[in-house]
C-alpha cells in the first residue's frame, strides 16, 4: 500500500511522471536515482539498503519509500561513511526525500577532514526532507594533544546560501558527536546543524548528544546545540519538540557548551511554538539548558515552553533561555513564553516580557506523545496555564505559520488550536510525529446534506464517490460503495472562516448516512468539510433561525 504517496497527495503526479521501483526495476537505490529524470519518483520497496548514496545533479526527483520508515532503512555499507550526500545547488524543494529510516552513518573527523553530516549532508542544496527517522548516526573526533577536530550535524548537516531546505515531520534522535582526547574543536548540532537559511517544523529532536570526554588537559572543545544548531540563517524553527538532548558531558575542565536543545546565531531567526523539556548543557562552562541565543537580540523567541532544562558545570548560566551577546544597552526581552523549573535559573542575559509565564505547564499524555497541555474539556482535572496564552505569529513567508497552527492541537481532545495561540508544541492530529501516517481514506466526490436549509436539530450527510475506482465492493448503478473502516475528519466552518468544531469521523461506507447535530449552532451559512489522506470534499449548509 502506497501510504506515503497517498498522504502527500502524489498519486496524480506519479501517474503522470515515471516511477522507478527499487529493487524490482533497478537493483539499488543509487541506480534508481541515477536513472531518474526530473519529475520521476524512485519508489523503494521495504527492506534495508546498505549504500552510500550521492544525489544526481537533477532537480525534481522524489525518493519515496513504499511503506514508510518502519520497514525501509538506508544505511551505509559496513556502517562506515555517510548515508546520503546532496551536493548540488540546483536541488530545490522540488526534490523530495520521504519515508526512510536513515541510520548507521559514521564519520571520523580529522584536522584535514572535518565530519559533516553522517546521516544526510546538504551542500548548497535545499530539498524537502520529511517523514523520516534520522537516528543513530555518529561523528567521532579522536586525537590527542595538539589535535583539532570539528564536527557538524551527525544526523543532518546543511550548508547553503540561497536554497532553504524544508525539514518537517521527522524524528531526529540518538545521533552523537564524540570528541575523545581531542585538544580543541567544536561540535555543532548533534541532531542537526544548519549553516544558512532553513525551515524546520513538526520535528522531534530527542536524545541527541555532543560528548567531550578523555584525559587531555585544558581542552578548548565547544559544543553548540545538542538537538539543533543554527548559524547564519535566516531560519524558522517552528513547532518542534526538543526532549532530553545534551550538549557536553562535563568531563573536561575547560570545555564549553551552549544550548542543550537549540543554539541559534541568526539575526533574523524565528523560534516559535516549540517545547523544550529535559535538555542539558553539560560542561564546565554552560550557557542555555534549553536554548542559547548568540549575539542577536533581534532573534524572535515566542510562544515556547521551557520546562525542566538544565545548565550544569562550575559556571552554568540560563537553565531555560540564555542570551550571549552585548547587553550594554540593556537586557533583551522575550515575551509570551513559559519558563518553569529550569536550573539554575529560567533566564540569563535576558529577561521575560510582560506576558511571559513562570508556571507548571501541566503536560498531559495523549495519543501521539507526552507533552500535550492538560485541559478540562479533554477530561483532565486541570487547565494548563499555557492554553490561549500566546501571541499572534505575524508571518506568511516562507510559511503561513498561523494557518499551519490551526491544523494542529495541544490538547488531548484533538481540537484544533483556533483561538488565541496555545504555547508550546502543537501535535498533528491523528498521527505521531516522525511516524508513517495511517492509510488514508478516499473521500467522496460529492457530499450531500439534507435537509438543507435546516432550522437546526440534526441533518444527514451522504457521500457519493462518483467515478472513483473501486477499492472493495462491486459497482452499483455507476457508483462505487467503498468499505474501509478508517478515520476521516469532519469540520464545520462559519462564514468568517472560523472552525466551529472539528472531530474524527470513522467511515465504513461512503454510501451510508452520517448524523450531524446542529442544535447548538447559531443561524448562518457554513461549510461542511470531510477530509482524509490529503483529499477533501465539502458542501454549503444554511442554518435558519
Amino acid at each position: 500500500m502506497l501510504r506515503a504517496l497517498l498522504l502527500a497527495g502524489l498519486l496524480t503526479a506519479v501517474a503522470a511522471a515515471g516511477v522507478i521501483r527499487v529493487p524490482s526495476q533497478q537493483p539499488t537505490v543509487q541506480q534508481g536515482l541515477d536513472a531518474a529524470q526530473a519529475g520521476d519518483t524512485v519508489l523503494v520497496e521495504p527492506g534495508t539498503y546498505r549504500e552510500r548514496l550521492v544525489w544526481p545533479s537533477r532537480d525534481g526527483i522524489s525518493l519515496v519509500s513504499e511503506q514508510g520508515p518502519e520497514v525501509t532503512t538506508l544505511r551505509p555499507r559496513d556502517d562506515s561513511g555517510r548515508v546520503l550526500l546532496v551536493p548540488f545547488a540546483e536541488i530545490t524543494r522540488a526534490t523530495l526525500i520521504r519515508g526512510f529510516t536513515i541510520t548507521g552513518g559514521r564519520l571520523v573527523a580529522t584536522v584535514t577532514a572535518p565530519g559533516y553530516g553522517a546521516g544526510i549532508r546538504l551542500v548548497y542544496a535545499g530539498p524537502e526532507i520529511c517523514h523520516n527517522r534520522i537516528v543513530g548516526n555518529t561523528i567521532e573526533c579522536p586525537g590527542g594533544i595538539g589535535t583539532v577536530a570539528n564536527a557538524e550535524g551527525a544526523g543532518l548537516s546543511v550548508y547553503t546560501t540561497v536554497n532553504a531546505p524544508l525539514v518537517h515531520d521527522n524524528l531526529i534522535a540518538g545521533n552523537e558527536i564524540l570528541h575523545d582526547e581531542t585538544q580543541s574543536g567544536y561540535a555543532r548540532g548533534a541532531g542537526a546543524c544548519c549553516r544558512g537559511p532553513g525551515v524546520f517544523y513538526q520535528n522531534e529532536f530527542r536524545e541527541n548528544r555532543s560528548l567531550t570526554v578523555g584525559t587531555v588537559p585544558i581542552p578548548a572543545v565547544s559544543a553548540y546545540g545538542g538537538g539543533l544548531c543554527i548559524e547564519g540563517g535566516p531560519a524558522v524553527v517552528f513547532c518542534n519538540v526538543f526532549l532530553a538532548n545534551r550538549a557536553g558531558s562535563w568531563e573536561l575542565p575547560g570545555a564549553t557548551a551552549s544550548g542543550g536543545g537549540l543554539y541559534i546565531n541568526d539575526p533574523k531567526g524565528y523560534v516559535a511554538h516549540n517545547t523544550f523539556a529535559g535538555n542539558i548543557a553539560d560542561q564546565a562552562i554552560s550557557w542555555g539548558g534549553a536554548i542559547c541565543v548568540r549575539d542577536s537580540s533581534s532573534t524572535a523567541v515566542k510562544n515556547n515552553i521551557f520546562a525542566g532544562n538544565t545548565a550544569t558545570g562550575v559556571y552554568g548560566y540560563g537553565g531555560g533561555i540564555c542570551f550571549r551577546g552585548d547587553t550594554s544597552g540593556g537586557l533583551p526581552a522575550w515575551d509570551y513564553n513559559d519558563a518553569w523549573d529550569n536550573a539554575p535559573d529560567d533566564y540569563w542575559g535576558c529577561r521575560s516580557g510582560p506576558h511571559a509565564l513562570s508556571a507548571d505547564p501541566r503536560f498531559a499524555a495523549g495519543p501521539a506523545g507526552s507533552h500535550y497541555l492538560s485541559a478540562t474539556r479533554a477530561g483532565q482535572p486541570y487547565d494548563s496555564p499555557c492554553i490561549d496564552a500566546g501571541d499572534s505569529l505575524l508571518m506568511t513567508e516562507p510559511l503561513n505559520l498561523d494557518s499551519l497552527r490551526r491544523t494542529w492541537t495541544t490538547s488531548t481532545d484533538s481540537a484544533y488550536d483556533v483561538c488565541a495561540p496555545d504555547l508550546g508544541y502543537l501535535y498533528p492530529l491523528d498521527r505521531a510525529t516522525g511516524l508513517a501516517a495511517e492509510e488514508p481514506l478516499p473521500t467522496p466526490r460529492r457530499l450531500s446534506i439534507a435537509p438543507n436549509p435546516t432550522t437546526g436539530g440534526t441533518v444527514r450527510l451522504t457521500g457519493k464517490t462518483g467515478t472513483l475506482p473501486p477499492i472493495s465492493g462491486p459497482p452499483a448503478n455507476g457508483e462505487v460503495s467503498q468499505r474501509f473502516p478508517n478515520q476521516a475528519r469532519l469540520t464545520l466552518v462559519d462564514a468568517a472562516g472560523r472552525t466551529v468544531f472539528s472531530r474524527p469521523q470513522v467511515i465504513e461506507d461512503w454510501s451510508m448516512d452520517i448524523s450531524l447535530d446542529l442544535r447548538k449552532v447559531p443561524a448562518g451559512v457554513y461549510l461542511v468539510r470531510m477530509e482524509s489522506g490529503g483529499r477533501a470534499t465539502s458542501a454549503r449548509l444554511v442554518v435558519l433561525e
